[in-house]
């Protein structure tokens, strides 16, 4: 099991170097699986020299099973080969271990499915990665792409100032990081977002912005997407 496990570490260093030079991260199991590799060279050096180890033969069978559920789980996830037919639903169930230009590939079919039309690559990848992890929900897809529709159609949002003041005051009341009254008018009239959709956004943990260019940006932990750079074609009801 040492020789099989120290073989692992050996194929995932690869791994972890290629993740430094392609943006893949798949081999967060390496340190473990040293430290259990270290312990058991540990205990069987001292059986060797039939001093008494500190480690008891119970922890070494429970590090031994954890070391195999280890190697085990990393050959599992990361098959090594996939039937062309299987691979682009490889990487979308697995986004965080393909490299950029593998996700690039995955990023245009999924934009196609959805009529999602994004002018820059990088916003291109990000926007899609932040679906399908789902940090941007089908909820949050459905009112931005209303919205958008809206905007094409140039339907605008017509609010009193009085009530536009109010219904700030609630989403800050709910919200107290959220967004200062100019940019909850600018995203309302602008980008024809509502109340409703605003608090959404933030009910889910994410948060809206303004950039250099003065244009709203809805913000997720990956990255800020200019609303203007993201066109959709038609409503979304659900992710492919």
């Amino acid at each position: 099991m040492i020789r099989k496990a120290n073989s692992k570490l050996l194929e995932l260093s690869k791994g972890n170097i290629n993740s430094y030079n392609w943006d893949t991260g798949c081999y967060t199991e390496i340190p473990e699986i040293g430290m259990y590799v270290d312990t058991l060279k540990k205990y069987i050096n001292q059986l060797a020299r039939t001093s008494k180890s500190c480690v008891c033969p119970e922890t070494v069978s429970a590090i031994y099973k954890k070391l195999v559920a280890i190697v085990g789980k990393v050959t599992d996830t990361t098959p090594e080969t996939i039937d062309k037919e299987d691979e682009a639903e490889w990487i979308k169930n697995n986004p965080m271990c393909a490299t950029k230009e593998k996700w690039k590939i995955l990023a245009y079919k999924i934009c196609r499915e959805l009529e999602i039309e994004i002018t820059t690559e990088e916003v291109l990848c990000n926007y899609t990665l932040d679906i399908t992890l789902n940090n941007i929900t089908c909820d949050i897809l459905t009112a931005l792409s209303a919205a958008n529709i809206d905007c094409q159609n140039n339907v605008s949002v017509t609010i009193k100032e009085d009530a536009c003041k109010i219904e700030h005051k609630l989403l800050i009341e709910k919200h107290p990081n959220g967004p200062d009254l100019s940019l909850y008018t600018l995203a309302l009239k602008g980008y024809s977002l509502s109340y409703d959709k605003i608090k959404l956004i933030y009910d889910s943990g994410l948060t809206l912005g303004l950039n250099k260019l003065g244009n709203c940006t809805i913000n997720t932990t990956i990255d800020s997407y200019d609303l203007t750079q993201i066109t959709y074609n038609k409503v979304i009801t659900e992710i492919p």
